[in-house]
């Protein structure tokens, strides 16, 4: 993930999107969005003011297409595991990536809260029409989000 979204370089080979080779394209050049396992918020800005770092504009219909409406002068502080996570998934499709990227995001929360996210990110991307990335250890959580599923056993040499 990290050499597809530009932060490391690839050892050997090139990274390839939509038949374009990005491998050398800035990652702030490539289109793609990011949503971590913890939420990657600032503290001492508001819901909006996290939102401001994608985009100074959009704030309220980004919010009320991830279900917070209404919560743009709220301190992040105030917000729920799935409210925060929720406004990071914001803030990333605020920008309108290309594709998006998710390294665990319905990891760090309970499972209920969990089950709903799913379903509301793979609605909110099939509605976009945005592909997605998703790496979990969760089995169960890859079959409710994923299309396809890619298994990647790492300890054989």
């Amino acid at each position: 993930m990290r050499c597809i979204c530009g932060l490391e370089e690839p050892d050997r080979g090139r990274v390839y999107f939509s038949g374009e080779d990005i491998t050398d394209v800035p990652p702030e050049s490539r289109g793609i969005g990011l949503l971590f396992q913890k939420p990657v918020l600032y503290p001492h800005l508001s819901v909006s003011g996290n939102l401001s770092l994608a985009s100074s504009h959009g704030h309220e219909d980004a919010l009320e297409e991830v279900g917070l409406q209404g919560l743009g002068e709220r301190g992040v502080s105030r917000l729920s595991g799935g409210e925060s996570q929720r406004l990071a998934l914001a803030r990333a499709l605020l920008s309108d990536p290309r594709a998006l990227l998710l390294d665990e995001p319905f990891s760090a929360i309970d499972a209920d809260l969990s089950a709903r996210l799913i379903d509301d990110v793979r609605v909110i991307l099939k509605h976009r029409g945005c592909p997605a990335v998703l790496v979990t250890h969760n089995v169960e959580e890859a079959e409710n989000f994923c299309d396809r599923i890619l298994f990647m056993d790492l300890s054989s040499p």
